[in-house]
């Protein structure tokens, strides 16, 4: 019973987080944006805070894994996860505005990427979770 249990409250986790990411990227999406992707970059941002929400999650779950075990393996994804987040953190559009900056992406029309990451790291975190 209890393993069932475990199970909804990862799965309603991993949903809270997709939650939280999507309403923060809608609201960064509000903000001005120079320009001509107006029609992509509102769904760039949407899903790239997602990604965000749910790289942020994964290292919460994880920093809190090494805490109680002081596993190697633990560490490791700590470092490797902070910096995916980086990296992530980088390329965001609603940072790369204020300095002028735009990401140059060749495949910009398609949120293909984005929604790629997203089902990764959810699927992560629903395991790491469980």
């Amino acid at each position: 019973m209890a393993a069932t249990q475990k199970r909804r409250v990862g799965k309603w986790w991993v949903l809270i987080v997709l939650a939280i990411g999507a309403g923060a990227g809608f609201l960064l999406a509000l903000l001005p944006s120079p320009g001509p992707d107006f029609l992509t970059r509102p769904v760039h941002v949407i899903l790239s805070a997602m990604v965000v929400a749910l790289l942020a999650a994964l290292l919460v779950v994880y920093a809190k894994v090494y805490a109680d075990t002081e596993a190697r393996f633990a560490l490791g994804l700590l470092v490797v996860l902070g910096l995916l987040l980086f990296e992530t953190l980088l390329t965001f559009p609603p940072l790369l505005t204020p300095f002028g900056l735009r990401e140059e992406r060749p495949f910009e029309v398609l949120p293909f990427t984005d929604a790629l990451a997203i089902g990764a790291f959810a699927v992560f975190l629903y395991l790491s979770l469980d």
